[in-house]
């Protein structure tokens, strides 16, 4: 027999078996694209109409200073960081340097702030002669 039909004969035979991996592969990604476009994700329930506000409406017409009230128990105020008597100064110089017009001062504070640090504030802000808080 020639050498070239020995090695034909001698060549593996193709497999006629499927590999499992990839066909399982394609079924679960099949599996999830159905589950993923099925009624099954959809949450149902009630609609609640929320009450919005009409910030555009309102209008500012008093000058207007803020004060941060950090947790550590300083204040951030015109961009500086002081203590409570650099902030009664500084509340008071601002208060006398405006032209009579009436003063408001918005107080920021969260949920660490204790309520005392914020009524200590208000406080000062009343003696130096904020209108309104």
């Amino acid at each position: 027999m020639p050498r070239a039909n020995r090695q034909i004969l001698n060549a593996p035979v193709p497999s006629r078996t499927i590999e499992g991996a990839p066909v399982l592969t394609i079924f679960f990604l099949f599996l999830g694209v159905l589950f993923l476009r099925s009624q099954f994700f959809t949450a149902y329930g009630i609609s609640i109409d929320l009450p919005t506000a009409e910030t555009s409406t309102m209008r500012v017409t008093h000058p207007t200073s803020s004060v941060v009230l950090l947790d550590s128990g300083y204040f951030l105020f015109q961009e500086n960081i002081m203590d409570d008597n650099e902030l009664a100064a500084a509340l008071e110089r601002l208060s006398t340097s405006s032209d009579g017009a009436e003063r408001v001062l918005r107080i920021y504070c969260d949920r660490r702030v204790p309520m005392e640090t914020f009524l200590r504030v208000a406080t000062t802000a009343k003696r130096a002669g904020f209108s309104s808080i």
